[in-house]
């Protein structure tokens, strides 16, 4: 419904979607009700609004931690190029999934964060003591995936072989 005022007069009360006539003088009632109802939209107005600024702030966020403009983009390559060796995985690509699991333990604070060397061992322990399943038709897969390695990065850490010497039986 819409208010129209011709002749500052006579309030006349319109039907917004067929442009109908309802009331060449409304009601305070009517009027009520219609402010109720506009107030009802821009209620929902706003909160559409909100979401959607909120979407446009997490899109906007992914868009600062695209790869190209990652400062550590060296260091996760090199991560990268090291998991494909130690686990035999040469042809393997560095997909955005692979690259955000590295890039989120990089970034990890607290308690300490991940040396480099966390990464090495977290590969030798995988390459060593991998996740293995049994398939259905008898063959097995090995999980050592970098993203799994990295889900699981404590546990691939402690899996690596121990050294010889100062070994307790």
């Amino acid at each position: 419904m819409t208010v129209l005022d011709t002749d500052q007069q006579e309030l006349w009360l319109v039907d917004r979607q067929t442009g109908e006539l309802i009331s060449r003088d409304p009601s305070s009632q009517q009027l009520r009700d219609y402010i109720a109802k506009l107030e009802g939209d821009l209620a929902n107005a706003e909160r559409d609004l909100r979401g959607k600024r909120a979407r446009v702030s997490t899109l906007e966020g992914q868009l600062d931690m695209r790869p190209e403009t990652y400062d550590r983009r060296v260091e996760v390559e090199e991560i990268v190029g090291e998991w494909r060796q130690v686990c035999g995985h040469p042809n393997a690509r560095l997909t955005p999934d692979r690259f955000d699991c590295v890039r989120r333990l990089l970034e990890v604070t607290k308690p300490k964060p991940y040396e480099r060397r966390h990464f090495s061992l977290a590969f030798v322990g995988a390459a060593h003591d991998p996740f293995v399943t049994r398939r259905k038709n008898g063959t097995e897969q090995k999980h050592d995936d970098l993203t799994h390695i990295c889900k699981h990065f404590e546990e691939f850490i402690k899996r690596g072989p121990l050294p010889t010497e100062g070994r307790t039986a």
